[in-house]
């Protein structure tokens, strides 16, 4: 008995001692959990101050897109237009100010514009605007030139596309803020003209005409929507591809791609994909949108790819497209168009091209813009 008494304070204090650190083991615990749970409040804390200036960023976006939209111009037409049917009803689009067709011919003479261009009340603001991006484009040009020449005269003049003055003038304008439309634009452009007459690709991008210079489509997106839409497209014979054809008031228009990559007058090696122009072109006939065109005249007689000119010839609308084999062998995109009513007659060919009788009432339109040998050459045959 008392053996066994003398053991029970050893016992009893190695429970204490186990419930101490027992007891200890838990504070720790409640430490850590303790800790755990401050790190997680400082982790809260900090994500909900980056969801606050997360906030503050996309009401600021917000902002700017609300200022874009306010800004944003929907697609300008004439007076007429109804976009149900794509036609113009007693629409007017040139206008008949004398003075506004004398300013229009010192424009179409563009190495008189800086000597004989001159602010008349009478034209109208937007039409002013566009005569004066087209005199401040011929001197940039001027100037280009004559520094190029300057350059030659002291050592050899740089090359390169970026020397070229009509580049150069572009460029210059973009810098300056002086191009106009720079934003895709569907239908009407005010202040310019049809018949209005221009002798470079980029001169036709510093006034937005065609603001794609090395493309034949000229397209973009909206802003609200991103859906790319078709703006203007041009027409260059001799360089174009082999299956558009144009009689006028009616085009047959290929598609862009297929082609070797910087070569616009090689052939077609690949099938045309829908995208970029081509989806712009198509999504214009769904929303039944016009384009402008615009037309490239080759001198008579030559066989290269070098053009006189362009003349803005008016709207047109897509009146369907087919995904079918080209005569290159590989399938392409064709566009069916057709010009709008109520419009001013297609202006005549420049001076000195090959001619297209447009605008004769007794032409039925039966010229295509590929010069095509109405006998194909076959080996061993003969003309009759």
């Amino acid at each position: 008995m008392m053996e066994r008494m003398a053991t029970l304070p050893q016992s009893s204090s190695k429970s204490v001692g186990d419930i101490e650190k027992h007891l200890v083991n838990n504070v720790k615990k409640r430490h850590r959990k303790v800790d755990i749970e401050e790190h997680l409040v400082k982790n809260l804390k900090k994500r909900q101050k980056k969801v606050e200036r997360k906030k503050r960023e996309l009401h600021s976006l917000l902002s700017q897109i609300a200022k874009l939209y306010e800004s944003f111009s929907v697609p300008t037409f004439p007076e007429g237009y109804d976009a149900d049917t794509g036609i113009f009803r007693n629409a007017v689009i040139a206008s008949d100010n004398l003075n506004e067709n004398i300013a229009l011919e010192t424009v179409n003479n563009t190495s008189s514009i800086s000597s004989a261009y001159a602010p008349d009340s009478t034209v109208s603001n937007v039409r002013h605007d566009f005569l004066r991006a087209m005199q401040r484009y011929e001197y940039h040009i001027n100037k280009a030139k004559t520094d190029r020449a300057k350059e030659g005269k002291e050592g050899p003049a740089k090359r390169g596309l970026e020397c070229r003055p009509d580049i150069v003038a572009y460029n210059e304008m973009k810098k300056a803020r002086e191009s106009l439309n720079p934003e895709i634009t569907v239908g009407y452009l005010p202040g310019i003209d049809i018949g209005d007459i221009f002798t470079y690709r980029h001169q036709m991008a510093a006034v937005g005409l065609h603001r794609l210079p090395n493309a034949g489509i000229d397209y973009g997106t909206h802003h609200l929507d991103m859906i790319p839409i078709a703006g203007a497209i041009v027409l260059v014979p001799k360089a174009g591809y082999v299956d558009d054809m144009d009689y006028g008031n009616i085009i047959h228009y290929t598609g862009q791609g297929g082609r070797k990559k910087h070569s616009q007058a090689s052939p077609v090696v690949n099938d045309q994909v829908l995208k970029k122009g081509n989806l712009a072109l198509s999504n214009n006939r769904d929303r039944k949108l016009p384009v402008r065109v615009i037309r490239g005249h080759s001198a008579l007689g030559s066989t290269g790819a070098k053009l006189l000119g362009y003349t803005y010839d008016g709207l047109y609308r897509i009146t369907g497209y087919s995904f079918s084999l080209g005569l290159e062998g590989f399938k392409v995109y064709k566009y069916s168009l057709q010009r709008l009513e109520d419009q001013p007659p297609i202006p005549p060919c420049i001076p000195g091209c090959t001619a297209h009788e447009w605008n004769n009432t007794i032409a039925t339109g039966a010229v295509p813009l590929q010069e095509m040998d109405p006998f194909p050459a076959v080996e061993g045959a003969k003309h009759h």
